[in-house]
């Protein structure tokens, strides 16, 4: 006959309360996460609309750095460094993205041109050919 210890039947129940809130703490917190995103980035279309693009790129800048995967706010932050006349950092942000190894061809595609815009309205008209023939060429073939 299997001999039952009672202290484990008196522990079973703490360790298992413990694991149930540690579960709840780790949605709890995924869940604000997730809802911190859109509330910030509606803000920031909101200064956009109103033509506060200096605090909405504030607010980009800081999503950025909180959600670094979203391939898409770094190049709208990217387009709007770029209308706000900061090409350096436009074409340190495009950089940054063809950088990624996780972009799809036509991200891939989308980047290299958006820095030979970066690169043509610097002045930079050979960088910008440089990357527009590889633009071109990857087109014809794809």
């Amino acid at each position: 006959m299997i001999e039952i210890q009672f202290w484990w039947l008196a522990i079973l129940p703490i360790f298992f309360g413990a694991g149930w809130l540690a579960a709840r703490v780790d949605i709890k917190h995924v869940i604000a996460e997730s809802h911190s995103l859109p509330i910030a980035y509606f803000k920031a279309v909101n200064h956009l609309l109103a033509g506060e693009m200096n605090k909405a790129i504030d607010i980009y800048i800081e999503i950025a750095k909180n959600h670094s995967e979203t391939i898409e706010l770094q190049v709208t932050l990217g387009h709007l460094f770029r209308r706000r006349g900061e090409l350096e950092r436009a074409i340190r942000m495009h950089q940054k993205i063809l950088s990624r190894r996780d972009l799809s061809e036509s991200q891939r595609q989308q980047s290299q041109l958006d820095l030979a815009i970066d690169f043509i309205k610097s002045g930079l008209f050979d960088r910008a050919e440089k990357i527009c023939t590889i633009y071109q060429i990857l087109t014809l073939l794809g």
